[in-house]
């Protein structure tokens, strides 16, 4: 995925897409082309589970130390754990990965959740989703 402005994939959308790439069999890469800190969500996926590495992409360098790919190689099982939802792109991705972890995950900072995705917690239960929220 190299994810940047049209016709590149969606940049915000690279980071939904992440918990979904460590389930598919064979390697993944993803190349963020506009924003150095898009890649700030692995840490908290490493934290269910997720493995990667980042690597430099001589087209787009990292800046400021910040790393703009990773390869991941899948599939992967993802557990329970306690994460920070440090933004609300990073929130939505960790839902997803809660969604197919094994065990329990805790989600902290959910607020940055709840500003972008309105009513989230009532729509997945409504899917069937097992979701508490305390506050």
């Amino acid at each position: 995925i190299y994810a940047g402005m049209y016709p590149d994939f969606v940049t915000e959308w690279q980071v939904l897409m992440s918990p979904l790439l460590t389930q598919i069999t064979g390697t993944s890469r993803v190349v963020e082309t506009l924003y150095s800190n898009r890649m700030q969500h692995w840490n908290e996926m490493a934290k269910l589970g997720a493995t990667f590495k980042f690597f430099r992409n001589p087209t787009y360098p990292q800046t400021e130390g910040k790393p703009r790919a990773v390869k991941i190689i899948g599939k992967q099982k993802l557990h329970g754990g306690i994460v920070d939802a440090r933004d609300v792109r990073t929130g939505a991705c960790l839902l997803i990965a809660g969604l197919i972890a094994k065990g329990k995950i805790t989600i902290t900072n959910t607020e940055h959740i709840h500003r972008g995705y309105e009513n989230i917690i009532k729509r997945l239960r409504n899917l069937g989703v097992d979701i508490r929220e305390t506050r």
